[in-house]
């Protein structure tokens, strides 16, 4: 009765494709049939047994169906008490576009006004017009129309003169900040003009023809190319000529990723998980945002620390750390991230515990790697950070640093104010001056927050 209830909501010409035999249904019936198996959950049964339980106008409501309504509404309350318990796995469901392993497809048709059941006339499969007038070669099989083969095979021929672009400039947008066609996700009329056609052109060709469709040969291209291992200086002559640095005079500062920002954070601090595969994970979040179970921390502590693309995605609870960075929104359809400079930015990187916490544990590493001479340690801190050793005026900074930082925490030791933190992950703290330890501690988490760190130049 509750299937008979859910199917006669639909339209006449759905409701005629549900109640037909499985024998006589046609392609478009079978399609109609898979859609509403979809939505035939339990959602729209506790409706049907709503509406039979409480309108007793309606042709359905019996009172036993009202005791049944009363019954089930007890039992979704009593489950609301174990919520907290649930696992917290997401959603079990995706979109996705498929056939149903038929040869044949339902027709299409142009409709009036977009009403679907005042069809105007069919249309057949075929490609855009403007990519010129080549007809879809489809081939059909047993279990496929063979539709979305022929579209996968246009997209990636040879022959297409978009694909190839599109995705080679997207890749160096995502290098140089600014795509060698700026609005990436617009070739057309109302994009703009490429600044470098022959470079889009001879880089696709490359990509498609040379490279075999290889990314991998894509990027090592680019990233060992003139142009991206050039200095970020800035020169009077050509910023006189070029001042927006549209054809790459200087290689443009490029601040890293929110994703990338954790991710090069741990690394550094030698906790970053390299496990591949396998569900979110959830890091550790401010107490005071009070996600409740909508964002329960990884009983493990491994967990806590893998890559930033397993962070469990959660729209009503974004992840703090990465969100004042422009992380990607799942909010929103965006083709590019927004690049923005902002004071919560540098804040989140000083204030943030977890921050802290990579900077101690970074300074246990140091101390291991390097020994106990500081000068050793400020090379070493330099090399994990910014892959460079410090010059002469840098290491007299540092010492200097270490020195006045000490005696603030000696005063702040003798007025009672002072908690100590140490680095973390030492084994032999036998001969650790703790002030000294406390203060290279809050060395590296400044130095960690340098622009240096967080930029490419």
């Amino acid at each position: 009765e509750a299937v008979k209830y859910h199917k006669e909501r639909f339209l006449p010409d759905t409701r005629e494709s549900l109640f037909k035999a499985e024998k006589d249904w046609t392609p478009f019936d079978r399609w109609i049939n898979h859609r509403d198996s979809i939505y035939l959950n339990d959602a729209n049964l506790a409706g049907y047994l709503q509406d039979a339980g409480e309108d007793k106008s309606s042709p359905n409501y019996s009172p036993e169906i009202t005791k049944k309504w009363e019954e089930y509404k007890k039992l979704t309350a009593d489950l609301k008490a174990y919520d907290d318990l649930r696992p917290e796995s997401g959603s079990s469901n995706i979109s996705a576009i498929t056939e149903l392993g038929h040869p044949d497809s339902p027709p299409t048709f142009v409709l009036f006004s977009g009403i679907h059941d005042k069809p105007l006339y069919e249309v057949q499969p075929a490609f855009p017009e403007v990519f010129g007038s080549a007809a879809p070669v489809i081939t059909p099989s047993e279990t496929s129309s063979g539709r979305r083969t022929a579209l996968a095979d246009w997209i990636a021929n040879a022959d297409n003169p978009l694909t190839s672009r599109v995705f080679v400039n997207r890749v160096w947008n995502q290098y140089f900040g600014h795509g060698i066609v700026e609005t990436v996700s617009d070739f057309g009329k109302a994009g703009a003009k490429p600044s470098n056609p022959e470079l889009l052109d001879y880089l696709a060709d490359e990509f498609v023809n040379k490279d075999g469709w290889s990314p991998k040969k894509l990027h090592r291209e680019i990233l060992l190319s003139n142009t991206y291992r050039q200095a970020s200086a800035s020169r009077a002559d050509a910023s006189a000529i070029d001042p927006a640095n549209k054809l790459l005079w200087a290689f443009p500062r490029q601040r890293l990723d929110a994703e990338q920002i954790r991710d090069s954070l741990l690394v550094a601090s030698g906790q970053l998980e390299d496990k591949i595969g396998g569900p979110s994970v959830s890091p550790p979040i401010p107490e005071n945002l009070g996600a409740g179970r909508f964002w329960r921390t990884s009983a493990d502590a491994h967990d806590q620390n893998r890559r930033s693309l397993y962070i469990l995605t959660r729209r009503s609870v974004p992840y703090p750390l990465t969100l004042p960075f422009d992380a990607a929104s799942s909010q929103q359809l965006h083709s590019t991230r927004d690049v923005t400079t902002t004071p919560l930015q540098a804040l989140t990187l000083v204030n943030a515990d977890l921050v802290f916490q990579w900077s101690q544990a970074l300074a246990g590493r140091v101390i291991r790697e390097a020994g106990p001479s500081e000068s050793a340690q400020f090379d070493r801190l330099y090399q994990i950070l910014f892959g460079r050793l410090p010059d002469k005026t840098e290491k007299a900074t540092l010492a200097s640093f270490l020195d006045k930082h000490e005696l603030v925490l000696k005063e702040q030791e003798l007025n009672g104010k002072l908690t100590i933190n140490l680095p973390s992950n030492l084994t032999d703290t036998k001969n650790l001056n703790p002030l000294r330890a406390a203060a290279f501690v809050d060395l590296v988490h400044a130095v960690a927050n340098s622009n240096e760190f967080v930029y490419r130049l």
